[in-house]
């Protein structure tokens, strides 16, 4: 049966009957030039085979840091945080579950579901190394339009600028105000009186709830 010796840096370290050899006996990252001799039953030797490079790193990138996202949205979380530079490349999970791999500094997912959800990072060279995870950082999901306001204050005729109540919803932020139509104010108290009226007319209002998440009912 055949054998093998294997060499490092031209230094026999092992022979092997198959076709493959583990250095287990390399203890120090860096570079290592291999090659391999044949060896038949006679003791002869074949000669040397090309040479391998072969380098040996267990050494984990750094941790990426800056790790952000907006803190409430109504599209999926856009992730960002500054490249580690040992780093070629990195796994972003979504509170623990795997969600994408990238070799940027930023990620967004396809979709998502709503809910509450804590990102982290996790680095990774060419060798396998990982990082450990970056801090989370927390992101709400909410697709949800909030409900549509109820008006609860409106003269139908007025000799004044007319004033326009309605309840408030949870949720709800802001509330666009339109005139026939056209966004004339955006307001945070559920109220508002329209100076921009200065003709006799009659007109038409429209109200749009919005939510943190800039969803609109």
């Amino acid at each position: 049966m055949p054998r093998y010796a294997v060499l490092r840096g031209g230094v026999e370290i092992g022979t092997t009957t198959t076709a493959a050899y583990t250095d287990s006996a390399l203890a120090v990252d860096g570079y290592a030039v291999y090659t391999v001799l044949a060896i038949d039953a006679a003791g002869n030797r074949s000669a040397a085979s090309a040479s391998l490079t072969i380098r040996r790193d267990t050494t984990a990138p750094v941790t990426p840091t800056g790790l952000s996202t907006a803190a409430v949205t109504r599209t999926p979380p856009a992730l960002a945080w500054a490249v580690a530079g040992d780093a070629d490349g990195y796994r972003v999970y979504r509170s623990g579950a795997l969600v994408g791999t990238v070799t940027a500094g930023a990620f967004t997912e396809a979709s998502a579901p709503d809910g509450t959800w804590t990102y982290t990072v996790v680095a990774f060279d060419a060798a396998g190394n990982a990082s450990a995870a970056t801090a989370g950082v927390v992101a709400t999901l909410d697709t949800t339009p909030p409900a549509t306001p109820v008006a609860t204050a409106a003269a139908e005729l007025t000799n004044g600028a007319p004033t326009l109540a309605w309840s408030a919803s949870p949720g709800v932020v802001a509330w666009e105000v339109q005139r026939d139509g056209v966004a004339i104010a955006t307001v945070s108290t559920a109220g508002y009186a329209d100076a921009g009226v200065l003709a006799d007319a009659t007109v038409t209002y429209r109200l749009v709830a919005v939510d943190a998440a800039g969803n609109r009912s």
